[in-house]
């Protein structure tokens, strides 16, 4: 036969034990649930995203040269293949690259610069050929009056 004072503490203790299993099961499923999503960030830490067409079509529309530019360097540095308008998409980044130089130099009095820049500004200018309307929006993004150009 039990003792008295057992019997009545045997559903609380139960009960104790049921709560404690089920917060450690909780926090088993959480530590588990971070462990995955842990390893899932390492494995992608080393790859480098690369820009495709439509991603920088998107970051000429919305006159986000800037990153344009850093996605161009990014594709060019890992080799990244240039389909569709690409290239095109390549000479809007460096015309912008090439305009900010050449606004740079000016305002600096380095004028030797500001011709060097001034001619690849030219030489990109040629082949943005669908993304002309691009030329108009990097003068005014930029504030470059087009009169003061050479």
């Amino acid at each position: 036969m039990m003792p008295d004072y057992e019997i009545g503490l045997e559903p609380k203790r139960l009960r104790r034990d049921l709560v404690l299993n089920g917060v450690i099961v909780v926090l088993g499923l959480i530590f588990l649930i971070q462990a995955v999503v842990f390893v899932k960030n390492l494995s992608e830490y080393g790859q480098v995203h690369t820009a495709d067409e439509a991603s920088l079509i998107k970051m000429v529309s919305y006159q986000e040269y800037d990153t344009l530019v850093e996605n161009v360097h990014r594709n060019a540095a890992y080799g990244a293949p240039a389909t569709g308008n690409m290239e095109q998409l390549y000479a809007v980044a460096y015309y912008y690259e090439a305009a900010m130089l050449y606004l740079a130099h000016r305002n600096a009095g380095n004028e030797e610069q500001a011709e060097k820049s001034y001619e690849k500004l030219l030489e990109y200018e040629g082949q943005m050929a669908p993304f002309d309307f691009a030329k108009d929006e990097i003068w005014e993004f930029l504030g470059i009056d087009p009169e003061i150009l050479k």
